[in-house]
């Protein structure tokens, strides 16, 4: 089966990868990233005179679809929210539609519009969560469905990645891609990887179920350990994802694995 790799150049605001979130049977649809920025975090049941706080930090926000809208928003938050737990997220606020202030609560949710996400104002549900180690630390979930689609919105807040001075430093090391890469797919590769932060290895394919890579060369691989060994002080994160089919929680384990 084919694939997501991902490379992420340590240190770099596209290395702000979004949290490993399963939810069986959904596919993402839309993703947003922004560095250094500020979000509007409900904390509370609206209210007129305490509006909504603005959190800042670097922000990842993410809409996931549920083909067929016969599951609960409680069934399709409920797995969110226990990932969450477990990774060290402890619940600051959740509410439900009316509970949450219905039309007046959804205007303070800073979040991805139609037609990628919907917000039923009558049949939805929000659930914040933060923790004291670890990025992101700040995580907010938002979970409606039409007739016939489950929509899941998450927003992400980081600790701000690092300042324009330090990106100019650390985008230097592109200059020292090896002779033999320049003009192939491999230099095209080390160039986005060093330009945007993060560069999908779209060439590696695991066999099915499993964290093995085929027996066969990688233009991917070998163009960014010639790179690194050129680089020495260059950090790069792997982060392997797979497909929706399975348990969630093999699905968790075999990308880590990845």
């Amino acid at each position: 089966m084919r694939a997501i790799l991902t490379a992420c150049l340590v240190g770099l605001p596209g290395c702000a990868l979004a949290l490993e979130l399963v939810l069986s049977g959904a596919s993402t649809t839309s993703s947003e990233s922004i560095e250094a920025g500020s979000v509007r975090i409900p904390e509370a049941p609206w209210s007129a005179d305490a509006p909504a706080p603005l959190v800042e930090g670097d922000i990842i926000r993410t809409v996931l679809n549920s083909p067929g809208g016969t599951r609960t928003t409680l069934q399709l938050l409920a797995p969110l929210r226990d990932q969450l737990n477990a990774a060290g997220f402890d619940t600051v606020f959740s509410c439900a539609d009316q509970s949450c202030g219905g039309f007046d609560f959804r205007g303070e949710m800073d979040i991805l519009g139609a037609p990628e996400m919907f917000v039923d104002l009558g049949d939805f549900r929000y659930f914040l969560a933060r923790r004291d180690r670890g990025e992101p630390h700040t995580v907010s979930i938002v979970t409606s469905r039409s007739s016939g689609t489950g929509f899941v919105h998450i927003t992400e807040i980081r600790e701000p990645t690092v300042s324009a001075t330090a990106l100019q430093g650390v985008s230097a090391v592109a200059n020292a891609l090896p002779p033999e890469d320049a003009g192939s797919q491999g230099a095209d590769i080390i160039i986005t990887l060093v330009e945007k932060g993060h560069v999908v290895l779209g060439d590696l394919e695991f066999e099915s179920g499993s964290a093995t890579l085929e027996t066969r060369p990688f233009e991917s691989l070998s163009a960014l350990a010639q790179w690194l060994s050129a680089n020495d002080t260059a950090r790069v994160a792997l982060v392997g994802h797979t497909d929706n089919i399975g348990s969630n929680e093999g699905n968790r384990i075999l990308s880590q694995r990845r």
